[in-house]
C-alpha cells in the first residue's frame, strides 16, 4: 500500500494548526517558575496564624492570609500535607509621620510653626521560624519593613488610608520572608 505523500505546504498548515490549538488551549492559565530550594531539603509548608503581640487585631490573619498565599504561587504551599511548618508573631505595629507639608507661617508674630504631616509610615516587625517537627530549619529575626500612606484631616478617610498601608505591607512582608526562606 503506497502512503500519500505530504507537500511541505500541507505540512507547514498543521504545524501552525497544532500551535495555534495549543495557544488557544492555554488561555487563562499562567505558568510561573516555582520559587527557590527551601533551607535543609524542606518542600512543603503550613502556615499556622501568626500570633500578634500588637493592639493592631487583625493583622496576623492578614498577613497569614498573604504567605499561604506567596508559597502556593513559589511552589511551596501546603496543599493538605507539608514537611515543615512557618511559625511567626507579628512584634510590633506603628505610624509616625515621614515629611511634613509646607505650612504657613504663623500668624499673630507667634514663632510656633502648626504640625502639619503631609505623609506618614506605617512600620511592622515580624519574626519567624521554618521548622520541621523540634528542627529549626531557618529563622528571620525582626524583619521590619515600612509603607508610606498620605494623612487627612477626616478620621475614617485615616483610617482607611492607614489600613491599606497595612494591606499593601502583609503583601510585601510575605514576598520578602518567602525570598528570604529561599535564600538561606
Amino acid at each position: 500500500m503506497k502512503r500519500p505523500s505530504r507537500s511541505p505546504v500541507k505540512l507547514l498548515r498543521l504545524l501552525l494548526a497544532a500551535a495555534l490549538a495549543g495557544a488557544v488551549g492555554a488561555c487563562g492559565y499562567r505558568f510561573s517558575a516555582a520559587g527557590g530550594p527551601l533551607p535543609k531539603g524542606a518542600v512543603s509548608v503550613q502556615v499556622p496564624t501568626f500570633r500578634n503581640r500588637t493592639p493592631e487585631a487583625g493583622f496576623e490573619a492578614l498577613l497569614t492570609h498573604e504567605l499561604r498565599e506567596e508559597l502556593e504561587r513559589t511552589g511551596h504551599g501546603a496543599g493538605g500535607s507539608a514537611d515543615a511548618s512557618l511559625d511567626g508573631v507579628v512584634e510590633t505595629i506603628g505610624a509616625m509621620p515621614l515629611a511634613l507639608k509646607a505650612a504657613p507661617p504663623a500668624t499673630g508674630g507667634s514663632s510656633l510653626v502648626p504640625y502639619n504631616p503631609g505623609l506618614y509610615q506605617t512600620v511592622v516587625t515580624v519574626s519567624v521560624k521554618l521548622v520541621r517537627g523540634a528542627e529549626l530549619l531557618a529563622q528571620i529575626d525582626h524583619l521590619q519593613l515600612t509603607e508610606p500612606y498620605l494623612p487627612s484631616d477626616d478620621l475614617a478617610t485615616n483610617e482607611a488610608n492607614r489600613r491599606l498601608a497595612l494591606r499593601r505591607l502583609a503583601h510585601a512582608l510575605a514576598k520578602e520572608i518567602v525570598q528570604r526562606l529561599a535564600a538561606q
